[in-house]
């Protein structure tokens, strides 16, 4: 069994951030959410202003919205959970025993439920438990002293901001091709392809709407 994944959903807010990101950095990653703020999206280059579009307009909202998760990820968010890291390790959800024959035994022991060995008869089951109990309970205290949750929880609200304007985008009809093109590549290129690069399996309502754009917009404009 392996490791277990972490057991919390986003950052939280901290009150100091690491001082090991430059301003040059952050600079960076502010131009970015300035420029996706203030222009149109690349999508709209080369169509004169009265061709923009509310699609057009809506893509620069979510690629602001995006810009802003980012730069919380890169500047609060992965700081405290390297730190984290450091102070505390996430422990795994087993431990093992073994037997004077050699074999080794395998016990789940869950953060929700951290004394279920505490009765055990065999005493290096209950003890393996409770050393393991005890670095669950380092890993929630280094947690709260970092200010972790509510980093979390504030990097999960950007996330999911702009993971609905996302949506929203693929759910409007494509108002020309380089929409259609985007919409595509958001569901079949690189950025909607899983770890083993293969593509996710998209809902009938996404799929559908592409290709009802695709038959609209391949039919009735030229390329």
């Amino acid at each position: 069994m392996a490791d277990a994944a972490r057991i919390t959903g986003a950052p939280s807010r901290a009150s100091g951030f690491s001082e090991d990101f430059s301003a040059t950095r952050r600079a960076a990653l502010g131009a970015m959410i300035a420029g996706a703020a203030l222009a149109l999206p690349a999508l709209a280059e080369g169509r004169p202003a009265a061709a923009v579009t509310d699609w057009d307009h809506l893509h620069a909202r979510m690629q602001a919205a995006k810009a802003r998760a980012e730069e919380f990820r890169v500047t609060a968010f992965e700081p405290i959970q390297k730190k984290l890291d450091r102070v505390a390790p996430l422990p795994p959800m087993y431990f093992e025993v073994g037997a004077r024959s050699g074999e080794v035994a395998r016990y789940p022991l869950y953060p929700w439920s951290l004394d279920a060995y505490h009765d055990h008869v065999v005493v290096p089951v209950r003890e393996s438990a409770a050393a393991l109990g005890e670095r669950w309970r380092a890993w929630e205290v280094a947690k709260e002293t970092l200010g972790y949750d509510p980093l979390l929880q504030r990097f999960n609200e950007l996330e999911d901001a702009w993971g609905e304007l996302e949506d929203r985008l693929i759910l409007m009809p494509a108002p020309h091709h380089a929409a259609l093109l985007w919409k595509i590549a958001r569901l079949l290129g690189p950025d909607g392809r899983q770890e083993n690069g293969c593509t996710a399996a998209w809902c009938q309502e996404f799929a559908d709407v592409v290709m009802e754009d695709a038959q609209r917009l391949l039919r009735s404009q030229p390329c």
